[in-house]
């Protein structure tokens, strides 16, 4: 007990300069998910897919993502990305089941920039109408991983904004990320069933 305790302390220590983010403060769990709630709460298409799924809301769906990967108990950061067509195309996917089973190829977090490479993300309605209207300011939340920055929340955005990037097409957003520390650590597989690579 003591040294998940320990592990837990560490992760409370402000994070490292990063370069790409500019800092704009602390934020509480609460937050993070409220901001989640809000791109994807019940009233949007997330919601009946959540009820579809047998949860009997969208908080009680996106808790079983957030307990494994212990959000509620990290500490977070409030960043903006100074370049989003620059950064997101860099930062990493995240460790979703789906995600890993269709579009993973046996990496275990794949940059943003090999996903827009993928002919079903290249095709996809969902990032495709992202690209062609992208909101002029919304907020991902990711995890400070060894590989990098692994997106939790907002891959289809990313993916919109890589795709963008590849393609060329110019974004003229405003991108906030709320970051917490998870250096060091394996991230589990979430969401339906799938495997990361060893």
């Amino acid at each position: 007990m003591l040294r998940f305790q320990s592990h837990i302390k560490e992760h409370l220590m402000p994070l490292p300069h990063i370069p790409g983010l500019t800092d704009e403060g602390p934020l509480t769990w609460t937050q993070v998910f409220a901001i989640w709630r809000t791109d994807e709460g019940d009233d949007s298409h997330w919601g009946p897919h959540a009820r579809e799924r047998g949860f009997p809301n969208w908080e009680a769906w996106r808790m079983t993502y957030a307990t494994p990967l212990r959000l509620p108990e990290r500490s977070w950061s409030l960043y903006r990305v100074d370049d989003p067509i620059v950064w997101v195309p860099m930062f990493r996917g995240g460790p979703f089941g789906s995600w890993i089973r269709k579009y993973y190829r046996g990496a275990p977090h794949p940059s943003f920039t090999t996903l827009a490479r993928h002919p079903d993300i290249i095709s996809h309605d969902g990032v495709l109408a992202l690209r062609d209207a992208f909101p002029n300011e919304t907020t991902i939340t990711g995890l400070l991983h060894d590989e990098g920055i692994v997106i939790v929340e907002g891959m289809h955005r990313c993916c919109a904004i890589a795709l963008a990037a590849a393609q060329g097409k110019p974004l003229a957003i405003t991108l906030h990320l709320a970051l917490a520390d998870a250096r060091g650590e394996m991230l589990p597989p979430v969401g339906q069933t799938g495997t990361l690579p060893a």
